[in-house]
């Protein structure tokens, strides 16, 4: 696409509005509102937009040319004519979605929709070319058993629990895998499959797929942070007028599990001390409720079904790790005032927790609204990698770009 630029000290490059841009800038909004109300008529699309039908015909017939929308008849329901409803084409864009966790990696087959059409569980390797061996043979696997050749699908997502270079999708830190800390992993999968592929950080994902789940809503959201409590490290993604704030790097942002709490605290896997993860995860919160050393997940997850069944002393040793996290989500709202702040996590799933942790903040001017995630954890990162494999379909058009 050709563009007028003006260069102002060799820092912002500004693309004026010609009408290659203007209509790119029409096509990604017909798309969104596909991807949004689908089915839709090219006639609801023109009263939705305001554009007159010419434009919008010249658009979505493109769309259709290019395999990413399809357009059916619509039942009859009486007299006149019967509409043309347009969709997303599924098929016509398969994507990989990988969601990567300490224990278990999870491979999911999906389409434009975000819907998981097959998915495959593994034990994840601690070696990355293992790993991308893994991958690789998991896509031969769900291609096969859906009819679909690999060279059809267009790209592949990566959830990574850990430090994540998007921009040039490195693995920066994986504390559970150190082997895959500095690894190529979005180049190294790409030439084992002959398909692009980016990786981002777990939560950072999760906020992207709860902008997507939201979309649809009334109640759809625009400025909210994500924070998950995990097993061993507690993260967050941040979504400011509904774009996904990455860092001025692309390399990390959001890493609330190692915001210092107290000074003198124990050391951190970061090189610092107190950090929060220490004291407001799962591992945490098992430590305090038996004194033990170790952290046992098939132990901690009878305590959370304990508690989740009415269990007092279940319940109560959750109180400790909910006086935590409301620091830290008073101190997300004191420094980024979102509209909401939402928690994902097994901490949820306790009786009371999220009204608690709201209780804390009721005291100070700093009290986002905290509501627990639609969706368990790991379903979050994975439809978050689906999103991620269509980013680049669906990220609105910039016109300025700063160096």
């Amino acid at each position: 696409m050709k563009t007028k630029t003006s260069k102002s000290q060799g820092r912002l490059l500004a693309r004026t509005a010609i009408p290659q841009s203007v209509r790119l800038i029409n096509r990604h909004v017909l798309l969104q509102l596909i991807r949004l109300r689908q089915p839709i008529s090219r006639a609801q699309l023109s009263v939705a937009t305001g554009m007159v039908r010419s434009n919008i015909s010249s658009i979505v017939d493109e769309l259709i040319a290019d395999r990413l929308v399809t357009e059916r008849s619509a039942v009859p329901s009486g007299r006149g004519r019967v509409p043309l409803l347009l969709e997303l084409n599924d098929n016509g864009y398969p994507l990989f979605a990988v969601n990567l966790r300490s224990a278990h990696t999870t491979v999911a087959l999906a389409g434009l929709s975000g819907d998981v059409r097959d998915r495959l569980s593994m034990e994840s390797p601690s070696d990355p070319r293992e790993f991308v061996a893994v991958i690789k043979e998991a896509m031969r696997v769900l291609a096969g058993r859906n009819g679909i050749r690999i060279k059809q699908v267009r790209n592949v997502g990566v959830s990574v629990p850990g430090l994540a270079d998007s921009s040039g999708g490195e693995v920066l830190a994986l504390p559970f895998f150190p082997e895959y800390s500095r690894y190529p992993l979005a180049r190294e999968i790409e030439r084992a499959t002959g398909i692009a592929t980016a990786i981002e950080n777990d939560c950072n994902l999760a906020a992207m797929a709860l902008l997507w789940h939201g979309e649809s809503t009334v109640d759809s959201l625009s400025n909210f942070v994500l924070v998950d409590a995990g097993d061993v490290g507690l993260g967050a993604g941040i979504m400011l007028n509904r774009e996904l704030y990455r860092g001025h790097n692309k390399r990390f942002a959001a890493e609330l599990g190692h915001m210092v709490i107290d000074l003198n605290g124990p050391p951190c896997s970061c090189g610092r001390r107190g950090c929060l993860e220490l004291y407001a995860t799962d591992q945490a919160t098992w430590q305090r409720f038996t004194g033990a050393t170790t952290f046992d997940i098939g132990e901690f997850q009878a305590l959370v079904e304990a508690a989740e069944a009415g269990d007092a002393p279940a319940i109560q040793a959750f109180r400790q790790t909910e006086e935590y996290l409301a620091i830290a989500l008073g101190n997300i709202a004191c420094s980024l005032n979102p509209k909401v702040v939402i928690l994902s996590g097994q901490i949820t799933r306790v009786p009371g927790s999220v009204k608690r942790i709201q209780a804390h903040l009721s005291g100070s001017v700093f009290k986002p609204e905290v509501r627990a995630a639609p969706l368990k954890s790991d379903e979050l990162f994975l439809r978050g990698a689906i999103c991620l494999a269509s980013e680049q379909l669906f990220r609105r058009p910039s016109l300025v770009t700063y160096g």
